[in-house]
């Protein structure tokens, strides 16, 4: 196929989306595809390539805000174009993690204990976070709209209010959670082939030198490592299972229907907490994505299963428009 490869955009994350993009390249090349590539650069211009080219799909590399978040997603909608990410409601979800909490603890979902803030907070708020300080001691302080590789602060009650402030530096809503520990963290993958079936893998079991993975540990393989599903002595079949079915519904809670990366928490009692859901997981060398799609026959597989399941989502809704004008 003609694959038309968007990476780079105005995102904090650009340049992630660079190394992801190279990687999804060789990979799509090697399997017998025409990647031309797409760079949307920093300034926000849109290249005329995306509306003229000769693709036969779209592919979106593109991690954070104005990429990951549903617009790109909704411009190619609009210009009829089928393309390999979640659709533009679960893609703007997906970047939300406040509305994407929200969602899951209506799907009965074990999630972090967390609360949301906005900038400019009110009394409300204050006494929220009053409140939540005095139940816990340590705290992770995280922005509403990012890939959770920036804006990620560690704290205790001391040091909490600094560290909103510092995140409301990049975004408008900051969350507060609960700092799991001890912490083990556990995510998985789940895709959803042509014929409507929802396959996962993992969990991956992450290993980095601080009590929260960000954007050092996330792409350096030198401050972090992973265990994966069956080399991990220390998960039981029933944890696995679990898993498998918290990443499943909460796939299917969030509309879900193509692919994500979700993250899981566990403490030291074994309770599972969903951390986050990621609708355009990074896949450099280190991502964890590319890792977890070994067990579905590795990334080139999950890749035409993605492409495969994208263009059969696209005849079924050209279908219904045509169907009911």
């Amino acid at each position: 196929m003609k694959i038309l490869l968007i990476k780079g955009g105005r995102s904090l994350e650009h340049n992630i989306s660079l190394k992801s993009a190279q990687t999804v390249r060789e990979t799509l090349e090697n399997m017998g595809h025409e990647v031309t590539d797409l760079l949307l650069p920093s300034s926000g211009e849109i290249p005329l390539t995306l509306f003229q080219g000769d693709y036969d799909i779209a592919y979106p590399v593109m991690h954070g805000r104005l990429g990951e978040d549903g617009c790109i997603q909704g411009l190619l909608e609009l210009i009829g174009k089928p393309y390999v990410s979640e659709r533009v409601f679960t893609s703007s979800i997906g970047m939300n993690k406040l509305k994407q909490h929200e969602i899951l603890h209506y799907s009965n979902i074990p999630l972090v204990p967390t609360i949301g803030l906005k900038r400019g907070r009110g009394e409300d708020e204050r006494m929220l976070l009053e409140d939540f300080t005095k139940q816990f001691s340590e705290f992770i302080v995280k922005i509403n709209g990012g890939g959770s590789s920036i804006g990620v602060f560690s704290c205790d009650r001391d040091s909490l209010e600094d560290a909103v402030e510092e995140a409301f530096t990049y975004d408008d809503t900051v969350l507060v959670q609960k700092k799991i520990t001890p912490l083990r963290e556990l995510e998985c993958l789940v895709v959803k082939d042509r014929d409507g079936r929802i396959l996962t893998a993992g969990p991956l079991e992450v290993i980095a030198d601080k009590p929260y993975t960000d954007y050092s540990n996330k792409y350096s393989s030198a401050v972090t490592h992973v265990i994966e599903a069956k080399d991990n002595e220390n998960l039981s079949h029933e944890t696995v299972h679990t898993l498998h079915s918290l990443a499943a519904r909460a796939f299917d809670a969030l509309d879900g229907s193509l692919y994500m990366r979700i993250d899981f928490f566990m403490d030291g009692d074994g309770m599972i907490y969903l951390n986050e859901v990621n609708t355009i997981p990074g896949s450099t060398p280190t991502s964890h994505f590319n890792i977890l799609a070994r067990e579905l026959g590795g990334f080139g597989a999950v890749l035409n299963i993605m492409l495969e399941s994208a263009l059969a989502r696209h005849k079924r809704e050209k279908d219904l428009r045509r169907l009911y004008g």
